[in-house]
């Protein structure tokens, strides 16, 4: 493969080309992943390289998330860089909506199970979530 151009560092073989890629970071108590985030790619071996301004944007994105304490932050390049003034100033799309895929138990069944179980099974119950 030829290396006329931006040769790539790491395989020596490939060349570094615009493209997309995902960046990941773990906090300790969380991860973040941005998606779609712009960056040179190597068309042989994929390693890749994030510019300096979206990598200014990527350390505010990680910042908030580490600010907040989110377990989990996933986020798509386009999306998270648009909302995030918003963002900053408490405007948070969604906010307090909670996982589509998880649902609280419902007032009924939680005291259904409070009564056939107890009163002491009560406040374990009522903060229990459980996937639909």
């Amino acid at each position: 493969m030829s290396t006329l151009g931006n040769p790539c560092p790491i395989c020596h073989g490939g060349r570094k080309q615009a493209g997309i890629t995902s960046f990941t970071v773990d906090l300790g108590f969380g991860v973040v992943v941005v998606r779609g985030v712009p960056a040179q790619v190597c068309d042989l071996c994929g390693s890749d390289w994030i510019e300096d301004s979206a990598a200014e944007r990527l350390e505010a994105i990680v910042e908030r998330a580490r600010w907040k304490q989110s377990i989990v932050k996933v986020a798509n390049w386009p999306d998270e860089v648009r909302s995030f003034l918003p963002a900053l100033c408490g405007q948070e799309l969604n906010r307090g909506a909670p996982a589509p895929h998880i649902r609280t138990d419902d007032t009924n069944d939680t005291e259904k199970k409070a009564a056939r179980w107890g009163a002491a099974a009560t406040k374990s119950i009522t903060k229990r979530y459980r996937t639909s």
